[in-house]
């Protein structure tokens, strides 16, 4: 089948259809579009941009597998709506303030070995590697649901005051979770 010569309408019949090499085509088709969308939100070189424009192509995915005909809209308009609100609730959920610790922290797990010298082997920082996830893994399994909880609250940065409103922990709870937890890390 060649798909270059289908409509739009006809590509997301077949998407529907479960046939999602058809989305390749749509997808290319629809990439300045998308590209478009996501520069009206957010800066060309930012490192969000591809997040955004991935979210675009799910919202293209969506109006592929849910555009209806009969409603009477052509499927640029659906499609170009779908893609612009999944992308400006993408662009919400990472500047809501539940997400901000996320948005500015990186996760233990992902936290790469410095290399120390030159003259180190593969090996060498491989065994590091693996002793250091370890050594986390240990950690986690020492604390507390609630301790883990105060700890990601005390890193995020909230102010103490904010705690029992923002996070849902009684502060008596909270300051006696970062005691224990002050003990653990020594």
């Amino acid at each position: 089948m060649d798909y270059f010569e289908l409509a739009d309408e006809e590509l997301a019949a077949e998407i529907k259809e479960g046939n999602f090499i058809a989305f390749n085509e749509l997808s290319n088709r629809y990439k300045s579009l998308i590209e478009y969308k996501v520069s009206l939100i957010e800066k060309k070189h930012s490192p969000a941009v591809d997040d955004y424009i991935q979210e675009g192509y799910l919202g293209l995915f969506f109006a592929a597998k849910s555009f209806n005909a009969a409603v009477g809209a052509s499927f640029r308009t659906f499609a170009s709506v779908c893609v612009q609100n999944r992308i400006i609730s993408a662009k919400r959920k990472s500047e809501s303030k539940r997400h901000s610790p996320l948005n500015s922290s990186l996760p233990i797990e992902s936290a790469e070995v410095i290399k120390l010298s030159d003259n180190e082997r593969p090996e060498e920082i491989l065994e590091l590697k693996e002793s250091y996830l370890r050594w986390v893994k240990s950690f986690e399994e020492k604390l507390t649901p609630l301790e883990r909880k105060v700890l990601f609250v005390y890193l995020s940065g909230m102010k103490r005051s904010e705690v029992a409103k923002k996070a849902g922990i009684e502060l008596k709870s909270y300051d006696n979770a970062l005691r224990r937890l002050r003990k653990k890390l020594k």
